[in-house]
């Protein structure tokens, strides 16, 4: 009876623990079912707000930088007109130049004036509004091309509508500077009832006792820069094909890539398919100083509609509203993709409560059978095990209970933590190694770079000099040498930037054929000299103007081209265009360069985008290089959008080529040089014949060889160069006299070119003087170095090592662009 009352209360006990067993199973299943539901709902939602939040910011950022940019834009308004006006007075002076220096011997100076005149008579620019005018230094009208009237004129009373003894003060301009501008107020030929804002430049051409010049509207060149603007809109697609438009408050489109049927029309009836007026809300959001839209709309190219986002923002001075919007295709795809997955996470976790409810109720009845004697003891052990992960257990308990997997379980948190500390461990090392080599290659190309630019720069001064056949065979020798390695450094520093994901983009329109021209022309003399041929072919219907990386593209084309010329012995090398889809504003297009060439071997093929790869060594040996060539284009390529890919037969032919989807401008046209009657080119200024106004220039290198180069490269009567050997030293010459450029060297000792260019604007500061331009002419190379230079205030950065040539140049350049206003 005893026994029986001891059974029925051990069952008793077995009852209820399993069904607290099943009810905790019960309990946690559907806790996790809860809780997966809960992370659907939530997670959806959450994304869907992040998505969206993130969208608005990048729209948001990009309007406002549109407007930033036109806002800036219309700051330099009055610099650019004069820029532009001057430039055509220079082209027309150069043109009365010819003339005079063609005729002089020949002609009566009457003639010759009276030839300058009608070459410049029928020249127009600036749509057709601009014009020529000339007078004598008594201010008779020789030429006024708008209004022939008044030539033979004595207009030396002629006032403004503000009052201004206009030809008067263009004489006084000239005659005591030679050349600058006026600003007056002058009324149009069709408005003569309102006064718009001009500015004029006249120049003075001392041979002929001439004044030429030429003027401008302000507010023609305010509407130049709209339609400008509105075009550079209507080309701002990504890979993404969102685009910017743009309208006038009253609903009338101004700009849209995709709608060109509707620009000039009011497009308010506008709708989606769930009949959201578009144009209506954009206004009213607009009014209230900008904001979001969303609707449904038709995708570009992919033909199908998909929700967007667009923001729009009022531009109040020219009433405009720009807006740019996102499509948002993958929220849509994310969420049902989350939706599937979460509801098969669902259905997993109701089936494995069941597994396991019935797993419970069966193992429960045997484990509580077996283990309610030792329950106890067993504990006790566990939590001697789990106290003490290194104590072992005696030979009576291992006996009794084969648990050593426990142990084992005890020490795995210590485990797991020993080897989290040793990838973190690794993962520093690593981020530390990445950053030292960074550094030391940085570092290296400074050291290499600053001895390679005396040894360049004194190679080009000995080019100069008188030498015999030999010396300059030596010479030639020399110059070939020192190319060979800086390619080698560049290529260097470009493979480390590419790793590193610091080589950045700059993508711009240009003329694809231009471009293909002259990258064909640098090769020109190497091609010759081995006897081979070298052509280009574009396809018919591929756009004047692409848009992508102009010198990555050129990179990579320069690298194959060159590659192609390093491993042809005979035949030829082509390059060709073609095209391979065509869309309304985006064209794919396909690059090839293809040799008759020694071929690559079908081993080696699957190698040869490799780092320091040519496929054999004994290519190496027998036509040198590194082997980083194609391992640079292809990174290039790639990060264009495309893929490089190479078809060879050993022996016959190699062909690379890749293929890029690219925004296009069918109906850009390249500028077109000024032509006259007498079909005279007009000739470009060499260094030693142009006029500077007396251009101060410091010059700051701790380098003794470096400040004697840059010396001689600009050496000019028109320069007045000054040099210092430190940061200190410049910072002194700057307080005691006024530059119009200085060249700041980076790495010196006490004080580098970065603090000394702070210095140097917070002395303008101090002193209320014009901000100097400042270029940092430097060995560094990266990215950063660059980036940190223009931080720091610099205006641009130039790397050694310099060419004489290309330091003139830049000169020309910078007082044609920057100084001549």
């Amino acid at each position: 009876m005893q026994k029986l009352h001891r059974k029925s209360i051990t069952e008793t006990f077995l009852i209820i623990s399993v069904i607290m067993t099943l009810f905790v199973v019960l309990f946690i299943g559907g806790s996790n079912i809860y809780s997966v539901y809960s992370i659907y709902r939530d997670d959806t939602n959450m994304f869907e707000e992040e998505y969206l939040e993130q969208h608005k910011k990048t729209l948001k950022l990009e309007v406002e930088q549109t407007e930033l940019n036109i806002e800036k834009e219309l700051g330099q308004l009055e610099k650019r007109l004069k820029l532009q006006i001057s430039s055509r007075v220079n082209e027309g002076l150069n043109v009365a130049k010819n003339l005079f220096e063609k005729y002089q011997n020949e002609m009566p100076k009457k003639d010759i004036i009276n030839l300058i005149r009608e070459s410049l008579r029928s020249i127009r620019f600036n749509k057709g509004r601009g014009y020529y005018f000339m007078m004598n230094t008594e201010g008779v009208e020789i030429l006024f091309a708008d209004k022939p009237e008044l030539e033979g004129k004595n207009l030396i009373k002629m006032k403004s509508t503000d009052g201004i003894f206009v030809v008067k003060e263009m004489l006084k301009i000239a005659k005591n500077n030679g050349e600058g501008f006026i600003n007056y107020e002058w009324s149009k030929p069709n408005e003569t009832e309102k006064n718009f804002s001009k500015i004029s430049y006249v120049k003075y051409f001392k041979e002929l006792d001439l004044i030429i010049g030429t003027g401008e509207y302000l507010d023609d060149v305010e509407s130049d820069l709209k339609e400008e603007i509105l075009s550079r809109l209507e080309r701002t697609i990504s890979k993404n094909l969102d685009y910017f438009w743009a309208l006038r408050s009253d609903g009338t489109l101004l700009a849209h890539p995709f709608l060109t049927e509707l620009k000039g029309r009011k497009i308010l009836h506008l709708v989606d398919e769930n009949g959201v007026n578009i144009i209506k809300e954009a206004i009213n959001v607009a009014k209230n100083g900008g904001g979001f839209v969303r609707y449904k709309w038709n995708r570009p190219i992919k033909n199908n509609t998909s929700s967007k986002l667009t923001y729009v923002y009022p531009f109040k001075r020219w009433g405009w509203i720009i807006a740019t919007g996102a499509y948002l295709d993958d929220l849509e795809v994310w969420t049902q993709t989350r939706k599937d997955q979460l509801q098969a996470r669902l259905i997993d976790q109701i089936l494995i409560t069941i597994l396991v409810m019935g797993l419970s109720f069966v193992l429960s009845t045997i484990v509580f059978r077996r283990a309610t004697s030792r329950i106890n003891k067993g504990f006790k052990i566990f939590q001697n095990l789990f106290e003490h992960p290194d104590s072992k257990l005696t030979e009576g308990q291992e006996k009794e209970f084969q648990f050593k997997e426990f142990q084992i379980l005890s020490n795995s948190s210590k485990i797991l933590e020993k080897y989290y500390q040793q990838i973190n461990e690794e993962k520093i090392r690593a981020e530390n190694a990445l950053r030292a080599r960074t550094e030391f290659l940085n570092n290296m190309s400074h050291e290499i770079r600053t001895p390679m630019n005396v040894i360049v720069g004194m190679a080009d001064l000995i080019d100069e000099s008188k030498m015999n056949e030999e010396q300059k065979m030596f010479l030639g020798s020399f110059q070939d040498a020192c190319k060979t390695l800086l390619t080698i450094i560049n290529d260097i520093l470009d493979l480390s930037k590419l790793e590193a994901g610091k080589l950045d983009l700059d993508f711009n329109f240009f003329d694809l054929e231009l471009k293909l021209k002259k990258i064909v022309q640098l090769f020109k003399n190497e091609v010759e000299k081995k006897g081979l041929k070298i052509s280009y072919n574009i396809d018919e219907g591929i756009a004047n103007f692409i848009e992508t990386d102009e010198i990555r593209l050129s990179q990579v084309l320069s690298n194959l081209i060159g590659n192609s010329l390093k491993f042809t012995q005979s035949g030829e090398i082509d390059i060709n265009v073609k095209l391979v889809e065509d869309y309304s504003k985006n064209q794919r297009i396909r690059f090839e360069v293809y040799d008759t060439g020694i071929g690559i071997s079908k081993e080696n093929i699957k190698t040869i985008f490799d780092e320091f790869n040519q496929g054999d060594a004994s290519i190496t040996k027998k036509f040198g290089g590194t082997g980083l060539g194609l391992s640079i284009s292809s990174k290039l390529v790639r990060l264009l959008g495309g893929k490089l890919k190479v078809q060879s037969e050993f022996g016959a032919y190699t062909r690379f080529y890749f293929e890029l989807d690219l925004v296009v401008n069918k109906t850009m046209e390249s500028p077109k040089t000024l032509e006259v009657i007498v079909n005279q080119k007009t000739p470009i200024k060499k260094y030693s014949e142009a006029h500077f106004n007396k251009l101060k220039i410091l010059a700051v290198d701790d380098t003794k060889d470096n400040l004697v180069i840059i010396q001689k490269f600009l050496k000019h009567p028109d320069i007045e160069l000054d040099t210092v050997m430190s940061g200190r030293d410049g910072l002194k010459a700057i307080n005691e006299k006024e530059y119009d450029l200085i060249f700041m060297d980076i790495q010196m000792p006490e004080m580098d070119g970065y603090e000394t260019t702070k210095k140097v604007r917070e002395i303008e500061r101090k002193l209320g003087r014009p901000k100097t331009l400042i270029y940092a002419l430097t060995a560094y190379a990266m990215q950063e170095n660059i980036q940190r230079s223009l931080a720091a205030g610099c205006d641009g950065h130039i790397t050694k090592p310099i060419r004489k040539g290309e330091m003139q140049k830049f000169i020309l350049e910078l007082v044609h662009n920057k100084l001549a206003s």
